[in-house]
């Protein structure tokens, strides 16, 4: 690599590439093409600069370079002696936004849970970083799996049944020596929420004054209640109302 080809700002569909500068070149050609493809197949452009951006680009896809130094005559001729050829393989795009992140399963022992995820993955990623949230919002969990996963089960004392729970999942790649100070991550995922809740919520009635007053037990996380009623005690329940998630009580009219 006798120019030293780097790759910076690397985006879903453009990344910028650098280089040094060639003794007795005015200009450069730069060629570059889908890695799994063929260079005959290499689109080109030229500059006169030690570095350009590439756009256009197709997502999770790896890309071959070269660069080329040239001489521009004040005709317009342009000469590219083939010794001075220089060429780097599988520079990377930032990975996409993760998507279909599902919550599959969950179990609850006496001191911890079991939980498994799955999603779409990401061609070319190096792998994946999810991280899981309580209902306040407090981060619980943040680890990572590897690049062939397509999803992942964990087990953790932080979660527990009767409760409700976020999770992102992202990407990343490696590039440019494949360090983590050149570790790239994608956008996280759409925030996807889980839990283990009781079949049947804590539910106390009360009758007074002609109403029937009903309080159950909060869900820590949840948005909303609905409430359904019935005269039959085992079937034909219809629903009565929602309140909202901070709702632990509400009055019902006979």
């Amino acid at each position: 690599d006798k120019a030293g080809i780097t790759e910076s700002d690397p985006e879903t569909t453009s990344m910028t590439i650098n280089w040094s500068a060639m003794a007795g070149a005015n200009c450069y050609k730069i060629g570059y093409w889908e890695s799994a493809d063929s260079s005959s197949n290499a689109k080109t452009v030229t500059t006169d600069s030690t570095s350009i951006q590439l756009t256009n680009l197709e997502q999770n896809t790896k890309y071959n370079i070269y660069v080329d130094a040239c001489r521009k005559s004040r005709e317009g001729y342009l000469a590219a002696p083939s010794s001075a050829h220089s060429e780097k393989d599988d520079l990377i795009l930032k990975p996409t936004k993760v998507t279909g992140v599902t919550n599959t399963y969950f179990s609850m022992s006496t001191t911890k849970a079991n939980a498994s995820f799955t999603y779409d993955g990401i061609t070319n990623a190096s792998g994946y970083q999810y991280k899981i949230y309580n209902s306040k919002g407090q981060k619980i969990l943040d680890r990572k799996v590897s690049s062939s996963s397509t999803g992942f089960r964990t087990t953790d004392s932080s979660l527990r049944s009767n409760q409700i729970y976020s999770i992102k999942v992202r990407a990343y790649v490696y590039y440019n020596g494949g360090n983590n100070e050149n570790k790239l991550y994608g956008d996280s995922s759409t925030t996807r929420y889980f839990g283990k809740l009781p079949n049947n919520t804590q539910v106390s009635l009360a009758n007074s004054g002609g109403k029937l007053k009903v309080n159950w037990k909060k869900v820590p996380g949840a948005t909303k209640y609905k409430i359904y009623v019935s005269t039959k005690g085992s079937s034909g329940y219809k629903k009565y109302a929602t309140v909202s998630g901070t709702s632990k009580t509400l009055n019902l009219k006979l």
